[in-house]
């Protein structure tokens, strides 16, 4: 890539915190958050979302999934 990668984790919150975080960061293609189902859980069990998923976050990939049968 040419450029540094900086990993910061940042749990608690079902994934909230560092959801949040990958959310307000400007839209300029540099912030890339990789979480797993139990973001899903998230507004059910906490009020006041910061976030709106649908509207702040966009998906890029699928990283992993479960064959399981």
């Amino acid at each position: 890539m040419g450029q540094p990668v900086v990993i910061e984790n940042r749990p608690g919150a079902i994934g909230t915190i560092g959801l949040n975080a990958v959310a307000k960061a400007p839209p300029d293609g540099y912030t890339l958050g990789i979480l797993t189902t139990t973001f899903l859980a998230a507004p059910s069990l906490i009020a006041q979302m910061p976030y709106d998923t649908g509207r702040d976050l966009s998906p890029v990939a699928v990283v992993t999934r479960d064959f399981r049968t």
